[in-house]
């Protein structure tokens, strides 16, 4: 449930078609063919890191050897096919080959951690398959559709946000060196960051917080950005108009939901947020005094029917089946008070604006296919956004996206301690499945889950 307004406001961000193709290496050498230049040649195509020069591939795909003392040959965890049992659907592969940089502007990155998402554990069922594939094949190159890399999304590799060293860089990366220490997301439609090694956009890092581990700066980009675009894109709200205004988040205790709560406090918002009795300990901790109330979620009802005000805002960030549960009891409560004849608006005002991160678009589309998924998905868009009139709130759709801008603040924010990190439960590396599984089985039950790779 839930809506963009006036039908779709949806913003995939594709990243721009290029056919361009840079292989770049620092320290490593490419696996010598007939159809890459060697590294030591010098062409007008090719231009110098500040560490190492790049060498561009000509045709075909390549893989990145390793020798002397440079990092190991990659290790990952696939998705090998979509399966109920994540012990069917996910495989670690003890060695594969280094990613190839094609693209001029992506780079190289060494993982040092990274956060499993609920996307990561829906994503090995095949949630989302169809348009991700779909965008995939947009978004490649000329050489990933020539080796299948885009149309055959398996094995997939997940995870949509790490932290980690940069080892390569395209040609026209311009804003970081080798050795730079970055954090930063990876699209839902391409290969993610629960390997050794990842490539993604330059606009999709930025430099780490320096006043956090690597392991608590990784519970952080995805999120962050999530909860970012949710109250700013389509819930327009920024740090201009924020102050003062009255917000409820739903599902506090999650990693949009802390993150949303610090932020709309550090911009003046008065924020009330929910969560489970045995979350609401550590929710005050993590984000101080910020949240100006927490209640537990089972008392929702009770509070509603009690709040002597309206709110401007209100973020629901918990799970698909409780955020039906909250908007049919927020619709209950607005039209009770309307039956009570109050003569000022309690709990919702026209104004308000709803915004939730559980959207039909990706089920439709997997269940219906593109043309009948994307019918019946205009088809929801235009009930919510009448039963969002109807229960006197505006009612939108929210979704990750990606911002470099954001992240530059986000990271920013951190440095100076208005956001902290969400990590509660680390596992290393070879133990994913483990960290797949706690999170399947709603443990943690706050913060984030993370992967080691140290």
């Amino acid at each position: 449930m839930a809506h963009i307004c006036s039908a779709t406001r949806l913003n995939l961000a594709f990243r721009p078609l290029t056919t361009a193709r840079h292989a770049s290496t620092t320290t490593f050498s490419v696996t010598s063919t007939p159809n890459y230049l060697p590294p030591q040649t010098s062409t007008p195509q090719t231009a110098p890191l500040q560490s190492a020069p790049l060498s561009t591939p000509v045709s075909g795909s390549t893989s990145v050897s390793i020798s002397g003392s440079s990092p190991s040959p990659s290790r990952s965890w696939n998705v090998v096919r979509y399966h109920p049992d994540l012990k069917q659907a996910l495989q670690y592969v003890p060695q594969t080959s280094l990613p190839t940089v094609y693209r001029p502007t992506d780079v190289l990155v060494r993982v040092l951690a990274s956060s499993v998402n609920p996307l990561d554990v829906a994503m090995t069922r095949g949630y989302g398959n169809v348009l991700l594939s779909l965008a995939n094949i947009v978004t490649s190159t000329g050489v990933e559709r020539g080796v299948g890399g885009a149309s055959d999304r398996l094995p997939l590799t997940l995870g949509r946000d790490f932290v980690g060293q940069i080892v390569a860089r395209g040609q026209e990366v311009s804003n970081f060196k080798h050795g730079d220490l970055v954090w930063g997301t990876v699209p839902p439609y391409e290969k993610g960051a629960h390997a050794y090694y990842v490539i993604t956009s330059e606009s999709a890092v930025a430099h780490k917080p320096k006043n956090l581990s690597n392991v608590d700066a990784a519970s952080i980009p995805y999120v962050g950005l999530t909860a970012w675009s949710a109250i700013t894109n389509f819930g327009e709200l920024n740090a201009q108009n924020a102050y003062n205004k009255k917000v409820l988040i739903l599902g506090g205790s999650g990693g949009v939901g802390c993150f949303a709560v610090q932020l709309l406090k550090y911009w003046g918002a008065e924020v009330t947020t929910t969560a489970s009795a045995s979350s609401l300990n550590w929710l005050r901790s993590v984000s101080g005094a910020t949240a100006d109330e927490c209640i537990d979620y089972r008392d929702t009802e009770r509070f509603l029917a009690s709040y002597p005000g309206t709110f401007d805002f209100i973020l629901d960030a918990s799970s698909s089946s409780a955020a039906k549960r909250n908007y049919e009891l927020l619709s209950a409560q607005h039209a009770k008070n309307q039956s009570m004849g109050s003569e000022l608006p309690r709990v919702l005002h026209p104004k308000t604006m709803y915004v939730t991160l559980t959207s039909p678009l990706l089920g439709n589309l997997d269940r219906y296919g593109v043309l009948g998924g994307g019918l019946t998905t205009v088809a929801d868009a235009i009930s919510d956004t009448l039963s969002g009139l109807q229960s006197g709130l505006r009612f939108r759709w929210a979704y990750y996206l990606p911002n470099p801008k954001a992240l530059l603040h986000i990271g920013d924010l951190v440095e100076r301690g208005a956001i902290k990190p969400l990590t509660t439960t680390v596992y290393e590396f070879d133990r994913a499945l483990e960290a797949y599984e706690s999170l399947e089985k709603g443990r943690p039950r706050n913060g984030k889950v993370v992967l080691s790779n140290a």
